[in-house]
């Protein structure tokens, strides 16, 4: 909205710009973070333990934090609503439900059957969840056919939320964009290649284009009887995912679960590796 938040290789946050409900004072708590989320006017810090620190303005109950938001891996800040990923692939949500007009939308109302999550985008009043399959999820306000992701849209490997747009990047370094278009913040532009990030405004977009960041390192993968364990080097502000099949010729990898990067090593497990042989992969988001 109208501040700014960093978060340091210290695991501090630095923050400036409006400060009206407190939003730019960092709390005192907020110590080995490893990832910030910035609402309208609230802000998330997401520490190495899987807790979250939230402080700004509550007026929709955004920064308070739900007792069972432990074991987290992202975060997203909306208007005024939050969105947290748990290790498990699900997601948590709390805040305000209402739409821009004071009507229901629904941006909290986080669809009973959605799992197996790599990502989280909180937009203005809806919000998106990338899958591991590779599909976007929305819910919330579809004024602006925002929450809606095309149907033809797959191999989603990141997603953003503006005000009432959406993006998605998918593997091959192209960008999708649906939703309010007055600005021209869906108009991607046809040459655009070799996107690696994206990010949404209130209305515009950016994609960042360059070398595809490099995969995880994978060591010390020993299988002792059903559980199988491997050490992956994070990466900070990243998200490590661990999927298995058990055949070279399946084409559907399972995800089984993930853990965030603070820039050290950190174990992968499937406790329960029943297959004679399973093969293995780690993704990072």
């Amino acid at each position: 909205g109208a501040h700014s938040l960093a978060a340091l290789a210290d695991g501090t946050v630095t923050a400036w710009g409006g400060n009206d409900s407190g939003q730019a004072t960092v709390p005192p708590a907020a110590t080995n973070v490893i990832a910030v989320a910035v609402g309208a006017a609230h802000s998330l810090a997401l520490r190495g333990d899987g807790s979250v620190i939230a402080w700004g303005d509550n007026s929709w109950g955004q920064i308070s934090v739900p007792a069972e938001a432990t074991n987290i891996t992202a975060l997203s800040a909306g208007g005024q609503h939050s969105l947290a990923l748990r290790a498990d692939g699900t997601i948590l949500a709390w805040g305000s439900n209402l739409g821009p007009y004071g009507n229901y939308a629904g941006q909290i109302d986080v669809p009973w059957n959605l799992n197996q999550v790599m990502a989280v985008a909180a937009g203005g009043f809806h919000s998106l969840a990338l899958k591991s399959d590779g599909t976007v999820a929305g819910w919330g306000d579809n004024s602006r056919g925002q929450a809606q992701a095309p149907p033809t849209l797959t191999n989603a490997i990141a997603i953003a939320a503006g005000h009432a747009h959406s993006l998605a990047l998918r593997s091959d370094g192209t960008v999708v964009a649906w939703g309010d278009d007055l600005f021209g913040q869906t108009d991607v532009a046809t040459n655009l290649t070799g996107v690696v990030a994206i990010a949404a405004g209130d209305y515009h977009s950016l994609a960042l284009s360059g070398q595809v960041p490099p995969a995880p390192q994978i060591s010390s993968a020993v299988r002792h009887g059903k559980v199988f364990t491997a050490q992956v080097q994070t990466v900070r502000g990243r998200s490590f995912f661990l999927f298995y099949k058990n055949s070279l010729s399946d084409t559907n990898w399972t995800w089984i679960g993930g853990t965030s990067g603070d820039n050290s090593q950190r174990p992968l497990v499937d406790p329960a590796a029943t297959a004679p042989q399973r093969f293995y992969r780690v993704r990072q988001q």
